[in-house]
Parts: structure tokens; sequence; C-alpha cells
């Protein structure tokens, strides 16, 4: 039980400065797709696994300029949500329509030829996010969607580590 209060407390954290720190670098213009996408979090650590699944839906009708990134993080969530209310049928066409996005991004950037090193700043808050999305991937109930989750965010971060 402790460990548990203590994680939740830890996310909360991470939670709060990740959206200061995007917040500052990007600038982003739909604030309010972040906070249903952190809401969603919040509550998938404590549980309420359908609240979530509302904010993360929120946070999709709120991401008006589609950026991909966003996508990822709704979608990370969802997959989750789902795999706790049994809702495998969603859960695998969410997962698929993560792998299309993760696919169609590694495309794009393959054809611009252009890689860019992140600056220190970039890269920490990268890795915070990751390392967070890694506590969350901890939660899912279902074996295989955990170990897809946690595949995904290794490549991820061998990915970044290459632009450090």
């Amino acid at each position: 039980m402790v460990k548990r209060i203590l994680g939740l407390i830890v996310m909360m954290m991470c939670f709060s400065f990740q959206c200061f720190a995007l917040q500052d670098i990007e600038q982003e213009e739909d604030d309010l797709c972040l906070d249903y996408y952190v809401s969603g979090c919040i509550n998938l650590a404590f549980g309420d696994y359908l609240s979530a699944l509302d904010d993360f839906n929120n946070a999709s009708f709120s991401n008006v300029q589609e950026d991909p990134i966003e996508d990822f993080f709704i979608h990370f969530g969802k997959i989750i949500a789902y795999d706790h209310l049994g809702l495998h049928e969603e859960c695998q066409n969410t997962i698929q329509s993560l792998s299309r996005l993760m696919n169609e991004e590694e495309d794009e950037s393959c054809e611009s030829d252009k890689t860019e090193d992140l600056t220190t700043e970039e890269y920490l808050i990268w890795e915070l996010w990751l390392g967070c999305l890694r506590n969350l991937s901890e939660q899912a109930p279902t074996p295989h969607v955990r170990d897809y989750l946690f595949s995904l965010l290794d490549e991820m971060m061998e990915e970044l580590k290459l632009h450090k």
C-alpha cells in the first residue's frame, strides 16, 4: 500500500513538471488536450478507469491540431484503460491504431534526411515522460498488453538516446 501511494505521488509530481516543461518549450495552443490527458493519467493512477477513458476521449476531441505526439500519449492511456475495463477488442484496436501512428511517424522521419539532436532540456523532459509512461504501463493487467507497451517504450528510449 505504501509503495502504491509513493508511486502515485511521484507520478503526479512527474505530470506536474512535464506539463510545465512542455508548455515552456512548445507553447502549445491546445492546452485543453494536455489538461484532459493529465487528468486521464491521474484517473488511471487512482484506478478510475471509466473517468480516465472519458478524459482520453476528450483529449482526442481537443487535439484540434492533430498533433501525432499528443495522439501517441492519448492512445497509450486508452490502451491501459481499456485493458483494465476488460474491453479487449477496443484495447486491441487501439494498439493497432498506435502501431499505425508509430509507423506513419517513422516513415515521415525516414523521408526527411535531417535528424535533429535534442537539447539537454528536451532530452531530460522526454526521458521523464518515458519513465512516467513506464510506470503507467506497469498497471496494465494483461501480460501481452504490458509487454507491448514496455517494448514500445524500450524502442523509444533507444531512439531517444540516438538524438542526445
